[in-house]
C-alpha cells in the first residue's frame, strides 16, 4: 500500500506528517518496504480531488477536500475505499453520510511515543501550564512578510512551519499556547492538549478546511485578522482578492479603524460559496496562469525588499514591523481554543477505530482482493464496489 505523499510545499511540516508518521505509529500496516500492490493511502491532507491516481484502489482515511474539486466517489465506486473523511463540509460534498465524519488524522500524534502526555518529560508543557507562546504562520506567508522580526519585539517564538516536523511539532508540545495561521499547527496543538488561538495573514488561508476539521472536536472556526507586516503583503492582499490563491472573498481585508486585530467567521452557507467560488477561480486557466506569474513576482519583490528597505524606506518598514508586534501580543492576550477532553477522546477514538478497521481488512486480504477486483468487470463486483463506497458498508460483503 502506497502512502500518498504530496510535493512542491517547500517542506510544509503539516504536508510531510504522511512521510513519517503512519510508519512509526503503525509500521506493520505501512512498512517502509510494501510493495506496490496498487493500492494508494489517502491521508493527512486537503488532498481528496479528481487529481488523485486512477491507477488502483484508493483507501482514504482522514483526508479532505477544499482546494479542488472533489472526486467523484459514487459514480466511480470501484476505485474507493472510504474509512472517513476528515469532516462534515467535505463529507457533503462527496455525498457521503454523517458516519463516514472522522477529523484529521494528525490527532493520531497524540498517541506518538514522542509526544504522548503521559511520556514527556516534567518540564514540558503536557497541558498548556508553561513554556512559551509560539507563533506558527502559513508556509507561504513567511516568503512576504517580517514576522519573525515582528516575533522577536513581541517576545514571542516564531516556527518555521518548513522546518523540520519533528523539530516543530516538538515546539508546539512544548509551547504554553500557540499561535496558529498554519493549520495544522493548530490540529497538533489541540492533539496534544496545547492551547491556541487561530490568525489570518492573508486570503490564501481556506475557511473551509478549517471549519471542516475544527467542527469534528466540537469547535467553531472564528480567526483574527491581523495587518501585514510589510508593504509586501500590502500589494500581495491587493493581487490575491482577484487571484486563484484566494479563498476568502467576502469582507474586506482590512483590521479594526483602533489599529487591534478583528475577529471573522463565516457561516455553512458561506462556506460552500467560497469553496465553489474559488474551484471556479482554478478551473479558470487564465485566472490560473496570471495568478502563477503574480505570485512569482512577488515572491521577487520580496527577497529584494529586505536589503532594499533599509536604504529607501526603513520608517515605513518598522511601523508595519511594529504594527504587527502589537498584534500578536493582543493575539496572544486572546480567548484561546482548546477542544474539550471529551470531544478530543471521542475523535481520536474515531480514527484509532477506522485504522483498526483498515489494518483488518488487509490482514485477512480484502484489499488485496478489491484492487483485484478493479479489472474484473462483471456484476458481483459492481455490486460489491456499491456498498464499499464507507468502511460500515463492507462487512455486509463479507
Amino acid at each position: 500500500m502506497k502512502i500518498h505523499h504530496i510535493s512542491n510545499v517547500n517542506g510544509n511540516f503539516g504536508d510531510e506528517l504522511n512521510g513519517w508518521m503512519w510508519r512509526e505509529l503503525y509500521p506493520d500496516l505501512f512498512a517502509a518496504d510494501d510493495a506496490d500492490d496498487g493500492i494508494d493511502f489517502i491521508g493527512i491532507g486537503t488532498i481528496l480531488d479528481r487529481h488523485l491516481p486512477k491507477r488502483g484502489l484508493n483507501v482514504v482515511l482522514g483526508s479532505g477536500t477544499g482546494y479542488a474539486p472533489p472526486p467523484d466517489i459514487r459514480d466511480n465506486p470501484a476505485q474507493w475505499c472510504v474509512y472517513g473523511v476528515r469532516g462534515p463540509l467535505t463529507a457533503e460534498l462527496l455525498d457521503l453520510p454523517r458516519e463516514a465524519v472522522l477529523t484529521d488524522p494528525a490527532i493520531l500524534l497524540a498517541d506518538h511515543p514522542r509526544w504522548n502526555r503521559s511520556n514527556r518529560s516534567h518540564g514540558e508543557a503536557a497541558s498548556g501550564e508553561s513554556g512559551n507562546v509560539v507563533f506558527v504562520p502559513h508556509w507561504k506567508s513567511i516568503r512576504f512578510g517580517q514576522w519573525q522580526a515582528a516575533c522577536e519585539l513581541a517576545r514571542i517564538e516564531f516556527v518555521d512551519p518548513c522546518g523540520d516536523a519533528r523539530a516543530v511539532i516538538d515546539r508546539i508540545a512544548g509551547a504554553r499556547l500557540v499561535i496558529a495561521e498554519s493549520m495544522h499547527a493548530a490540529i497538533i496543538a489541540d492533539a496534544l492538549r496545547v492551547p491556541w488561538v487561530p490568525v489570518v495573514l492573508s486570503r490564501e488561508v481556506a475557511p473551509f478546511k478549517w471549519a471542516d476539521w475544527a467542527a469534528t472536536v466540537g469547535l467553531e472556526y472564528t480567526p483574527l485578522l491581523l495587518s501585514p507586516s510589510s508593504p509586501v503583503e500590502v500589494l500581495r492582499a491587493e493581487v490575491l482578492e482577484h487571484s486563484a490563491f484566494s479563498y476568502i472573498s467576502d469582507f474586506g481585508f482590512q483590521a479594526r479603524a483602533d489599529g487591534g486585530p478583528r475577529e471573522l467567521g463565516w457561516s455553512r452557507e458561506q462556506l460552500l460559496h467560497d469553496h465553489a467560488q474559488s474551484i471556479g477561480k482554478v478551473g479558470a486557466r487564465w485566472r490560473w496562469r496570471a495568478s502563477i506569474y503574480a505570485e512569482a513576482l512577488l515572491k521577487r519583490l520580496a527577497r529584494i525588499a529586505p536589503d532594499t528597505h533599509q536604504r529607501i524606506a526603513p520608517g515605513t518598514y518598522q511601523r508595519y514591523r511594529d504594527q504587527a508586534a502589537a498584534q500578536l501580543i493582543q493575539a496572544a492576550d486572546a480567548p484561546s481554543f482548546l477542544s474539550g477532553d471529551a470531544a478530543h477522546r471521542r475523535a481520536l477514538q474515531r480514527c484509532q477505530e477506522a485504522v483498526a478497521r483498515l489494518a483488518a481488512d488487509r490482514r485477512e486480504g480484502r484489499l488485496a482482493a478489491w484492487a483485484r477486483a478493479r479489472t474484473i468487470s462483471s456484476p458481483q463486483v459492481r455490486e460489491l464496489a456499491q456498498v464499499r463506497v464507507i468502511d460500515t458498508m463492507v462487512r455486509e460483503t463479507t
